[in-house]
This record gives C-alpha cells, structure tokens and sequence, in this order.
C-alpha cells in the first residue's frame, strides 16, 4: 500500500484551509494524480470538511459550559506575582490558548453527538473513491455513451439518499463547454477533480458550467436535492457556442 509523504500532508491540509501557493497547488496536483493513497486522503478529507462545514450551530447546555470552563486550569497560564479581578483574570489574553482548547471540546462533544444520532449520515466511504465518487452503495441513475466526432467518453450519473452526481469521462479533440441545469429544488455542491486539465468552473442561480480542454478529462460534480419529488436535469456539451449534445434527465430519489 502506497504511503503518503509528511510533505504532501501538509500540502493536502494547506489545501484544504486554502492557504496554498500557486507553485504548491501545482505541486499537490501532480502528486495526487501519480499517487492513490495521497488521492484518498485528499478527498476524503474535502468531503469530511464540507460535512463539517454543513453541520448547523448547536448552543451546548448551561451544564456542559460550567464542566468545561471548570476543568480549565487558569493557573497553567497566569503569572504568580499579579493579581487580577475574577472578570480580569476569566477574559486576559494569556487564556486564549485555554479559551481554544475549551471550544475544541465543545465542538468535539458536538459533532460526536450528531454523527452518532444521526442516522441518515451517509459514510464518506459509500460514496467517495479515488476519483471523485465511488459506486460503493450508490445506485446507477443513467449512463450517457458518447461516441462524437470530436468527443467520445462516458457520463455516469449515480446516487445516494438525497446525493447525486454526474462523473465524466470525456476525451476531446477540442476545447468544450458542460451545462448542467437544474431547478430550485437542487443545489450543486462541489467538484471533485479526478485526472483533468485546464478545467473552470462557473456558477449561476439554476447551473453549473464547466469549461475544458482538449484531452482527456476525468470529474465529478455533486449535487443534493432538496425534495422527494423527481426533477429534470439538462445537460449540454457545446463548443464554441453550437450544441454538440443534449439530454434531459428524470432524478428519482
């Protein structure tokens, strides 16, 4: 099994907090594309952010703060010699690192306690593989062949409770648009990069485009639904403006 680098580690949660440089997302992207395990660990570790960072805002009990605010040991961080009122000494500036640890708990406490009551989570691991989503659990919605001129490829639409996503196997002998439109009920999420090049992304109220090159080009683009009735999702492939292909699509969750 492939070990991942200590450096590329830290590339992958630089990444993640955005606080790459051009030259080290450039760097990361390479490895990813070389190294499975590296791969794995970045994607799951993007997902389990954007879980996290969907997760609503929970005020803990008057209890929990009063066992965390005890089990702070304040005199860690105060200096002997001075003295300071109560109202001082709880807020001075020397207790942020406390304050810090204090909220960590919290937070821990909370996530734990909604991963484990939850019962419609859906596992990371059911629905997310080495290039964008994994099949693993997920029912196969659609599949679009694609045997063009100038394109030829796949897209595989799958899902999972109120998830889907379209993944795209193209291999283009010019540069091409995706559109992908979608009613109210639906939100796009993310899109997770398996092997593409040059790949940008727009975003308006009712779609999602993707503007690529030429080549070979391997993403997902997750969606979530809100609703329990099906919708109809377009999809366009263009170029240069003319309609290379058109497909509407029925989503039944």
């Amino acid at each position: 099994m492939e070990k991942i680098d200590k450096k590329y580690i830290e590339l992958i949660n630089k990444e993640i907090d955005h606080m790459t440089t051009p030259d080290e997302k450039v760097e990361l992207q390479k490895h990813l594309q070389t190294n499975e395990a590296a791969r794995n660990y970045f994607n799951g570790m993007l997902l389990t952010n954007d879980y996290l960072d969907k997760l609503p805002d929970q005020e803990p009990t008057e209890n929990l703060k009063k066992q965390i605010i005890n089990s702070i040991d304040f005199n860690r961080y105060s200096p002997k010699e001075r003295k300071h009122s109560a109202w001082a000494f709880l807020f001075a500036p020397k207790f942020r690192l406390a304050y810090t640890f204090a909220v960590g708990i919290i937070v821990g406490i909370i996530v734990y306690a909604v991963l484990i009551n939850n019962s419609n989570t859906v596992n990371i691991n059911d629905i997310y593989g080495t290039i964008g989503i994994n099949s693993d659990g997920a029912n196969t919605i659609s599949e679009l062949p694609l045997n063009l001129s100038d394109i030829s490829g796949n897209i595989e639409i799958k899902g999972i409770d109120k998830n889907f996503w379209f993944n795209l196997d193209l291999n283009s002998k010019q540069d091409f648009d995706v559109v992908i439109s979608y009613p109210a009920a639906v939100n796009f999420e993310k899109i997770r990069l398996g092997i593409a090049k040059n790949v940008e992304i727009s975003k308006e109220q009712n779609f999602i485009k993707t503007t690529n090159s030429s080549g070979s080009q391997k993403y997902s683009l997750l969606f979530t639904q809100n609703s329990s009735e099906p919708v109809t999702i377009k999809i366009q492939i263009l170029h240069s403006g003319n309609m290379l292909f058109e497909h509407n699509l029925i989503i039944k969750q």
